[in-house]
């Protein structure tokens, strides 16, 4: 398990990351063709693979719109393993979105995991300022019904999140998946550096 790290806090309890340079990380970004973003809320996953999926030209599926229905009714495990399934045996994708219950069954089928790694006081904030955005009126991404929702346990989860138990597991190195993910603790400097390289090359292109 890689990690890129900028500013980054000196001491994290469950690892002890290796340090890539942001050019490390985009030659293995450039070869990947099956991509899953994750991490907590406010962690900056929809404008992060966004920029992702700009830059790579592949499809980009937002998973919470998928799982989301109408007046936010959920589907089924079933039912939800089977949306999945059918994006999972495409050539190419990029997935937006954590969903505990299936992300260990997504890992198996990635090239790549960008695990968002952002301090939760920042989580919190990006949550708090997308609830005041939101409130009224939803996400592009989201059903039109499903308005921003915020309660005490949302934002528990966000505080807590590293401890979650598959977040610990990510993080750790430990799982079978490992040499897959990579842990990014500076998005926005990525998604700047990405927009930069596709700007440059579409400049490159129109001479």
């Amino acid at each position: 398990m890689e990690s890129f790290s900028h500013n980054a806090p000196r001491k994290y309890p469950e690892i002890k990351p290796k340090i890539q340079s942001m050019d490390d990380f985009l030659k293995r970004l450039e070869t990947a063709k099956k991509i899953i973003v994750c991490g907590s809320p406010g962690s900056g996953k929809t404008v992060f693979s966004s920029s992702i999926a700009a830059y790579l030209g592949i499809e980009l599926y937002h998973l919470d719109s998928l799982y989301w229905r109408a007046n936010w009714d959920e589907p089924s495990l079933e039912e939800w393993q089977g949306i999945e399934n059918n994006i999972l045996e495409k050539q190419s994708w990029i997935m937006d979105g954590h969903n505990e219950a299936t992300l260990l069954h997504r890992l198996h089928y990635a090239d790549l995991c960008i695990f968002l790694d952002e301090p939760p006081q920042i989580c919190a904030g990006r949550v708090l300022r997308r609830w005041a955005k939101h409130w009224s009126v939803a996400r592009p991404e989201m059903h039109p019904t499903n308005r921003e929702r915020l309660d005490i346990a949302f934002l528990t989860r966000v505080a807590l999140f590293r401890r979650r138990k598959i977040t610990r597991l990510i993080r750790s190195g430990k799982s079978e998946y490992s040499s897959k993910v990579f842990i990014l603790r500076n998005s926005r400097l990525m998604k700047r550096k990405l927009d930069q390289r596709q700007s440059s090359t579409q400049l490159t292109r129109s001479k």
